[in-house]
């Protein structure tokens, strides 16, 4: 293991340090847009997949929605003027949750059949996502007096550099540890549901263990605008809300998730969601002077 887990180092630096881009006319395509697109596509058909009944309009609303929430979390929350154009993990789960009741209100969809096939569908998005995260460089450890089992950015585009100044510093593989937590999390939670548990215990067993993954994550995290509130980030405050969040709603009664076949709308629908998740994610105009027109600081 801990061979495995060093190689496993060595691949995230080689990755963190892979920024290219390929510019088309006023239009730059920056490689990391593949992670968010195979993320949301492999996410969105899950959903389809789990939720009851036809999914296109929830996964259309839950998807924009949750993007809409990651963004506007993260300019309101955590932007101090550095950040071009952030996303943020907690923005993400209010605009779902905001996503979810909506379709239910207007479907009639139980609300925690669309939960569970969400946090079915989370794990694997965020563990994918996090390798976005690795070449942007949002997420990021801090400084590791362990050379061996830490990485070193030194790509000038990464935040690591041009907002943290940690360039060439070995810093903790903070997205790889949410990468082994959301394995874990994503093994347990397909066991769970292929034993028959409902969809409201899968929704809360993902909160709390997401909840608990993140609050020790962060202890490793180094990213400067992070504020700290009575000794703890903000993000742990945050992390401990979601556990209660969880453990509340694992008592709640709901139906058992059901795996339905995809067919070639659902599929159209899961790529146009990839694709707008890859272009805000990973497209970007880096001649304009516009607001959220870039995706690296100029």
């Amino acid at each position: 293991l801990p061979v495995l887990h060093c190689a496993m180092v060595r691949f995230c630096e080689r990755v963190a340090n892979s920024w290219s881009a390929v510019q088309i006319g006023p239009v730059r395509i920056i490689n990391y847009a593949v992670y968010p697109f195979i993320a949301a596509l492999i996410g969105a058909v899950l959903f389809e997949a789990l939720a009851p009944g036809p999914a296109f309009a929830e996964v259309i609303a839950i998807g924009c929605i949750g993007l809409f929430g990651a963004g506007l979390w993260a300019n309101l929350i955590e932007n101090t003027g550095k950040l071009a154009r952030p996303f943020g993990y907690f923005g993400f789960m209010i605009g779902s949750a905001i996503g979810i009741f909506a379709v239910a209100a207007l479907t009639g969809v139980p609300v925690l059949a669309m939960a569970g096939a969400a946090a079915l569908a989370a794990p694997p998005v965020q563990a994918i996502g996090r390798l976005r995260c690795l070449v942007q460089g949002c997420c990021h450890g801090r400084p590791s007096a362990v050379a061996a089992t830490a990485i070193v950015y030194r790509r000038p585009e990464s935040r690591v550099l041009n907002i943290a100044g940690l360039g060439g510093v070995p810093v903790h593989p903070t997205p790889l540890y949410s990468i082994y937590s959301n394995v874990i999390i994503a093994i347990a939670l397909v066991r769970l549901t292929w034993g028959g548990m409902p969809a409201g215990l899968i929704a809360g067993l993902y909160l709390i263990s997401a909840g608990v993954a993140r609050f020790i994550e962060e202890m490793f995290r180094g990213e400067p605008q992070t504020r700290v509130f009575f000794g703890l980030k903000m993000y742990q405050w945050l992390a401990l809300a979601e556990f209660l969040g969880g453990a509340l709603i694992t008592v709640l009664p709901s139906p058992q998730l059901m795996l339905k076949p995809v067919g070639a709308v659902e599929i159209a629908v899961a790529l146009a969601i990839a694709a707008l998740a890859g272009f805000a994610m990973g497209v970007d105009f880096p001649n304009s002077r516009l607001r959220f027109s870039r995706l690296t600081p100029k």
